[in-house]
């Protein structure tokens, strides 16, 4: 039986009121500059409400989803999510590396979002999350979005609308309960 939450959220997927509040890249710091809290929100436009602190690889914060080795937040990340936290921004994890996520869930007083991402548990993907991540990540109030690329919906086709919404039932299992976002890194197959 399918949760009545799951099938709200995919009718907001669909709703023309949407409009984009958050931006995928802050991570990129010119190879020639110093990093500095300034210059990694100076290219955050006012409207922006929301931000990720690693694309995939390691960088001044921490480590990418696609890592093989994940350190952690570092302590310039640390100060980022300070920064974020003041400035009134949500903290999306979703392209962290394992230990970077928990760190950043850990070291930020506000609840943080994984905007993007898919439950590791129903297909084994290195940039998926972990049901220890997303039980910690339900314990401090945050969310999560299920995304609908499909190789981090299922490992094998064919893959339908009905297995994203297994991981959104998985989700709620594991505490998130009230999932309202859908990543919108969808897969146009679908």
């Amino acid at each position: 039986m399918r949760s009545i939450s799951a099938l709200a959220a995919l009718a907001l997927l669909f709703s023309p009121t949407l409009r984009p509040v958050a931006q995928e890249r802050p991570d990129l710091v010119p190879p020639d500059s110093e990093p500095g809290i300034e210059s990694c929100l100076r290219p955050i436009q006012p409207s922006t409400r929301c931000s990720q602190l690693t694309y995939d690889s390691q960088n001044f914060i921490g480590a990418g989803g696609t890592e093989r080795i994940d350190g952690g937040m570092t302590d310039f990340g640390a100060s980022i999510i300070d920064a974020m936290n003041e400035a009134g921004m949500l903290i999306d994890v979703s392209h962290c590396g394992d230990r970077t996520t928990l760190d950043a869930i850990e070291l930020s007083p506000k609840p943080i979002a994984i905007t993007h991402s898919n439950c590791r548990a129903l297909n084994d993907h290195r940039r998926l999350k972990t049901d220890e991540t997303i039980r910690k990540l339900a314990r401090k109030g945050g969310v999560m979005g299920i995304t609908g690329v499909r190789m981090f919906v299922r490992d094998h086709e064919p893959t339908t609308v009905e297995h994203m919404v297994d991981h959104i039932d998985h989700v709620v299992k594991l505490g998130v309960l009230q999932p309202r976002t859908f990543g919108v890194s969808m897969d146009d197959r679908f």
